[in-house]
């Protein structure tokens, strides 16, 4: 899974400025954040996900919410922050 992937590239180049230059790394908020164009729409992931006949907030969206929190919280990373799944009610306005 890409995050995976590049949550663990970041951590590297984290703990490599940390032991190079004496900074503290604190850890990654792994969190799944939205963004305003469809392309990073967490709703249409959703519906991507799901059958046609069915809508975000339809049936399926609460298993697809906790399969990709889930992951998210297993990022084998070190945590800080919120690391879940943000769903803002305005996203897709």
């Amino acid at each position: 899974m890409l995050h995976v992937k590049i949550c663990k590239r970041v951590e590297e180049a984290a703990l490599e400025v940390e032991q190079k230059n004496g900074f503290n790394y604190l850890g990654i908020d792994t969190s799944i954040n939205p963004a305003l164009s469809r392309e990073g729409s967490v709703a249409y992931a959703f519906e991507s996900l799901l059958r046609k006949e069915f809508r975000f907030g339809g049936a399926g969206t609460l298993g697809i919410a906790r399969a990709l929190t889930s992951v998210v919280k297993d990022i084998p990373v070190k945590r800080v922050g919120y690391c879940g799944l943000m769903l803002p009610i305005l996203e897709d306005l």
